[in-house]
């Protein structure tokens, strides 16, 4: 799969995705970075950056089942990979699909046991510090409880800003792989080797 849409050079690419280029996660690693963040059926996951969806499609599996994922990326053709993918897997987007071969109780209600429940995962793409007219970021990062990134520590230091400003005080927790923050307010709370990559806990 290419990494850039329609006819772009990999140049073209590179200053699109102006923050850093995206560089695919190894699986093992993603899963140690959802372990580490104790992600679970009640968490709201987002991965910036989410490139082919990888983390997000490793967060509403088992076992972490995250109640929804959310992966922002910069790149159209991506993220139009990652909803095809999405599409594919799961079929429509809502959590919650009536299995019309179960059998209804005495009241023509159709029980719990017999509700197949299906991942809510969305792709949005967006340059991650767009602005509206007011100079207000246009993405809300306000519901996450788990976040997932891997940029290099320039893009890291970009973000800090909008993180600090959505997310301080709110209890999410943010998960690093390879580069860290270098943040007085964003300090790694526990850092564990994956595959040779280090990933942080903030």
């Amino acid at each position: 799969m290419e990494l850039s849409s329609g006819q772009q050079t990999f140049d073209e690419y590179l200053e699109n995705a102006h923050m850093s280029p995206w560089v695919p996660t190894p699986d093992m690693v993603g899963r140690g970075m959802l372990k580490l963040a104790n992600a679970n059926k009640n968490d709201i996951h987002f991965d910036l950056g989410s490139g082919d969806g990888r983390l997000n499609f490793l967060a509403v599996d088992e076992p972490f089942c995250v109640k929804r994922s959310i992966g922002i990326d910069v790149d159209e053709k991506l993220v139009d990979f990652s909803r095809e993918r999405a599409r594919k897997l799961f079929g429509r987007q809502n959590n919650q699909v009536e299995d019309h071969n179960a059998t209804n109780d005495r009241e023509g209600n159709v029980s719990e046991s017999n509700i197949q429940y299906r991942p809510e995962i969305d792709f949005i793409c967006l340059d991650l510090l767009a602005t509206n007219e007011n100079g207000k970021h246009r993405v809300d990062l306000t519901s996450c409880s788990v976040m997932t990134l891997y940029f290099v520590e320039s893009a890291l230091v970009k973000l800090q800003p909008l993180l600090e400003k959505q997310l301080r005080g709110s209890g999410c927790r943010v998960v690093t792989n390879n580069y860290k923050f270098e943040s007085a307010w964003l300090k790694p709370e526990r850092v564990e080797i994956v595959a040779g990559m280090p990933i942080h806990l903030y």
